[in-house]
């Protein structure tokens, strides 16, 4: 794992909402089957959006400086 890569906290964020994107996507194409596995996959799409969102909240506060 390329460390000074993820010492960018927005490159980091990108991934983890590429990530985000491909599991929504992934449920489009092919819908899981019963309502515990469609949950799982909303749930794993919401922690992904929120790690980004605490990443790019935390490498902008470090430019900032606030």
């Amino acid at each position: 794992m390329n460390m000074d890569y993820y010492a960018n906290g927005f490159k980091h964020a990108e991934d983890r909402l590429v990530k985000a994107l491909a599991d929504l996507d992934s449920i489009i194409r092919d819908e899981p089957e019963t309502r515990g596995a469609l949950r799982a996959e909303v749930r794993a799409i919401l922690e992904q959006l929120d790690v980004a969102k605490d990443l790019i909240d935390e490498e902008s506060r470090k430019r900032l400086g606030d």
